[in-house]
């Protein structure tokens, strides 16, 4: 697998490259955030994808996006309810999805309820798609992010 960002100084490492299977595009400043989401060793997982379900989502089509939003200082079911919103307005534009991986992160465990929120409300755009989903926790209080990857549908 390889990260991509949009800084094209680096863009000759992927011009030749033929042992790499996946490729995830990003900005510069989120690599550290999606190397995060797929350790799957990682201790801040609650709920957690394991090497099985990271490589069959990565089979389904390549190249991969990350997307993330950030909601803070609210009640936490209109943090919940923000950010999902949010992840829903930019994934929504995009058209067809293959593959789509979505961790929400916060401070505490989520609620069954919030989690039957967060993906019933991206289901409702994707039915039919590949989604998987972890948990992870954070020690910043009174925030709310939702971080995904997906894969578009091949033309």
């Amino acid at each position: 697998m390889g990260i991509q960002t949009g800084n094209n100084a680096f863009q000759h490492l992927f011009d030749n490259l033929d042992i790499i299977k996946w490729i995830i595009k990003c900005q510069s400043n989120e690599v550290e955030d999606v190397i995060d989401l797929l350790d799957v060793y990682s201790s801040h997982y609650d709920v957690c994808l394991n090497a099985c379900d990271i490589k069959s989502l990565f089979e389904c089509s390549s190249p991969f996006k990350f997307i993330q939003t950030t909601t803070t200082g609210k009640a936490e079911s209109d943090l919940i309810e923000t950010a999902t919103q949010q992840l829903i307005s930019q994934i929504s534009s995009v058209g067809d999805i293959r593959g789509l991986f979505v961790n929400p992160e916060s401070s505490e465990n989520l609620a069954l309820e919030d989690f039957a929120y967060i993906s019933e409300a991206i289901e409702s755009v994707y039915d039919g798609t590949e989604v998987y989903y972890s948990q992870s926790i954070t020690n910043e209080l009174n925030s709310f992010c939702l971080r995904a990857i997906y894969a578009e549908a091949w033309v």
